[in-house]
């Protein structure tokens, strides 16, 4: 019983309080940081989102005279911006996964709610990058010479080799 008593006043005594208030400001701080840091993220990629929407409508306006694209390396940029989209994506899946199930994060720290709202953005501009890409290949294709009619599907691809 004794022993007990010592732990209680252990754990009480005012540097044990004080480091652990010092500990929760610390953590708190941190989920601030990380919510101000999102929510920043968050509005940068809603402004590259718009971006992208407003030039895929001025390419999907256009009357271009030809391919816009005739090497394919726009598209493939593109396909290696949408890559990274989604690795960053899948990382803050799991750093979305890793908040809801700490034990010191609350529902209330708005930290899983900031998450969301910026996975969410990442997503739009995966979405409108992927579909800037399939506009241009499909603007390009209308510029592709038609190389005849074909009876099968073997004559079709023999010409597509040459």
């Amino acid at each position: 019983m004794g022993t007990a008593m010592g732990h209680a006043r252990e754990a009480a005594s005012p540097g044990r309080v004080q480091a652990f208030a010092s500990r929760t400001l610390d953590f708190l701080q941190t989920i601030e940081r990380t919510i101000d840091r999102l929510q920043a993220d968050e509005a940068v990629l809603r402004t590259i989102f718009g971006d992208i929407q407003a030039f895929k409508a001025e390419v999907a306006a256009s009357e271009s005279a030809g391919p816009i694209d005739p090497e394919g390396r726009t598209c493939e940029l593109l396909t290696q911006a949408a890559g990274a989209a989604q690795r960053k994506y899948d990382v803050l899946v799991q750093r979305r996964t890793s908040a809801l199930t700490h034990a010191r994060v609350d529902a209330d720290d708005g930290l899983v709610e900031a998450f969301s709202a910026c996975i969410a953005a990442l997503a739009d501009v995966h979405n409108a990058i992927e579909d800037l890409r399939d506009t241009i290949e499909t603007m390009d294709s209308l510029h592709s010479p038609v190389v005849g009619t074909f009876s099968n599907a073997d004559d079709l691809i023999a010409a597509l080799k040459h």
